[in-house]
């Protein structure tokens, strides 16, 4: 039984091609190929020997391409009916009604298919055989009728294989290949393969990553809209601590809340920890301020009189302690700098402390608002403000950000499941690269790869891109390999800090300083095989920075 591509026909195909496809897939040897509808185009190009215009397209169907492992491929254009002729009109069918239909000539289309088809094989990379090598042939297929002899000068019976062949369709191929002057043997062993990967091979194309974002992100948005609304029912309550799971829209509601303080008349406050995230909000502020902790807690104390406390090089202890102190002393010397709302995101990040020159923030405590968005997964320092402190408590449970794959690693880094809103696209497999040891140089060709399938073959632009490290620029291999002149070796791309304005590198930060950020695509890397608390949230919180793709460099165990 031959090969036959496809395995099986359209019910739609005329009944004389089934019925020839049957014959010729039961009778032949199992090492003969049989192809059925080839189709075959060759683009127009140049006229030959320098005339104007190009040459038409060449295009056509084979009905039959039959291949002789031994001898070579016949192209076959089969004819079925109730009735077939040529007149002095042309060539022609009658159906079971006697109606008359013109149809071209059979031999005529066998020759035209079977001149492109040799030529498209002949320009196709490792063609196996010497363009004079006689290893091709036509015929027409006339499976329905019985033919006596030749159909005139330009279709012999040499040329024809008609009903009384298809009891021995090796012998009548036989005959047309020798009606087609091709030697019985020699044939190059590689011409078969070579032949069926041309006209029959397999192929699957992939949407870039670029589009597939592009799909996805009208979703996402669409869900963060939604919890947008939710966050209008809040709307007269004065203290509000709204928990949420990474990627929920916290910051977009927290930014649509102040937004709308300051458009109803409130001098409003928006305040953060990361200084990345500060920068990105004051970006998008609409008639309301927006601070870090300690860059208000520094600007304030400055104006207050009291910078010569504020040392040259400050250390983390006085961050954490002495800067909070210096705010509740500023606010006694300023009475006037007060707001009627302080908006806090990220609040999983402000110490206990601080919670007290917080709420001196407020001009006045009792009608003043105070609505604080934390993730409690992210709640490495416990500063969050307590349920017993007279809050409203709320919550966004939907992850609205990330797609259902990397909400879905990242949750089980926390045990938090994701809960996904109906709709939510499911996006790629998380990309996970575990290497072997502690291997420094291959983290760094890890994260290059990585950053060559998104750059060059996914089609996204290094703007749309951050790389994030379990370490700072100070202590990450990454950083050190990427970050000079030429760039990432095997990425061709330059990595830069979050502050250069460079959009053709590819930004780089640690996980902790792009928190409450977000990126299309996250390359994180550089994670140890930490099964702590801090590795988790690590995990947790640089893998839910990736809104569609994300890929993880660990080093074994650490993924």
């Amino acid at each position: 039984m031959a090969v036959t591509h496809p395995t099986s026909l359209d019910p739609r195909t005329p009944l004389a091609e089934r019925r020839l496809f049957a014959a010729l897939r039961d009778q032949l040897p199992a090492d003969w190929v049989v192809l059925h509808g080839r189709r075959v185009v060759l683009p127009a190009e140049p006229q030959r020997d320098g005339r104007d215009g190009r040459r038409r397209p060449i295009e056509g169907e084979a009905d039959f391409a039959v291949i002789d492992p031994r001898r070579g491929l016949l192209v076959l254009e089969a004819k079925g009916g109730q009735e077939i002729g040529r007149d002095g009109d042309g060539w022609y069918s009658r159906d079971v009604h006697g109606g008359r239909h013109a149809i071209r000539d059979p031999g005529a289309q066998a020759q035209k298919v079977l001149h492109a088809l040799k030529d498209y094989l002949r320009r196709r990379h490792g063609f196996p055989l010497h363009p004079d090598d006689a290893r091709f042939g036509f015929g027409v297929a006339l499976p329905d009728f019985a033919v006596a002899g030749d159909l005139g000068p330009d279709l012999p019976r040499a040329c024809v294989l008609a009903a009384d062949d298809l009891a021995d369709l090796p012998g009548a191929l036989a005959r047309l290949f020798d009606g087609n002057g091709i030697p019985k043997a020699g044939l190059d062993a590689r011409f078969p393969a070579f032949a069926v990967a041309a006209l029959a091979g397999p192929f699957h194309l992939v949407r870039p990553l670029a589009a597939r974002i592009a799909a996805q992100e009208e979703r996402l948005l669409a869900l963060t809209e939604e919890q947008v609304r939710a966050f209008e029912l809040l709307a007269d309550q004065r203290r509000v601590v709204v928990r949420g799971v990474a990627g929920s829209g916290k910051t977009l509601v927290a930014m649509a809340a102040a937004r709308r303080l300051a458009a109803a008349g409130e001098r409003t406050l928006m305040l953060c920890f990361n200084v990345p995230l500060g920068e990105h909000l004051a970006a998008a502020a609409d008639g309301f301020t927006v601070r870090t902790f300690h860059a208000l807690c520094l600007e304030l104390a400055a104006r207050a009189g009291l910078g010569e406390r504020i040392p040259a090089q400050p250390t983390q202890a006085f961050y954490e302690d002495e800067a909070p102190r210096l705010l509740a002393a500023a606010l006694a010397r300023l009475p006037d700098e007060r707001w009627d709302a302080v908006v806090v995101d990220e609040a999983q990040d402000f110490r206990a402390a601080w919670w007290e020159p917080t709420r001196a923030l407020l001009r006045d405590d009792a009608a003043g608002r105070l609505l604080c968005f934390l993730d409690p997964a992210q709640d490495v320092y416990g500063g969050a403000p307590a349920a017993t402190d007279g809050f409203v408590q709320a919550r966004l449970d939907y992850n609205c950000r990330n797609t259902a794959r990397i909400a879905g690693w990242a949750g089980r880094h926390v045990d938090v499941p994701a809960k996904l809103v109906p709709g939510t696209p499911d996006g790629d497999a998380v990309a996970v690269d575990a290497l072997v040891g502690e291997d420094e140089a291959a983290m760094v060709d890890a994260v290059a790869a990585q950053l060559r399938r998104l750059l060059r073959d996914e089609g996204l632009a290094p703007d749309r891109v951050v790389v994030l490290s379990a370490h700072g620029r100070g202590k990450s291999a990454v950083w050190r390999a990427g970050h000079g002149r030429d760039g990432l070796p095997g990425a061709g791309v330059r990595l830069r800090a979050l502050d250069d304005p460079d959009a053709t590198a590819v930004r780089f930060s640690s996980v902790h300083r792009f928190k409450g950020l977000e990126a299309d695509a996250v390359v994180l890397c550089e994670l140890a095989a930490d099964a702590g608390r801090l590795g988790a949230v690590l995990r947790y919180i640089g893998g839910t920075r990736a809104k569609h793709w994300l890929a993880v460099c660990a080093y074994e165990g650490g993924a």
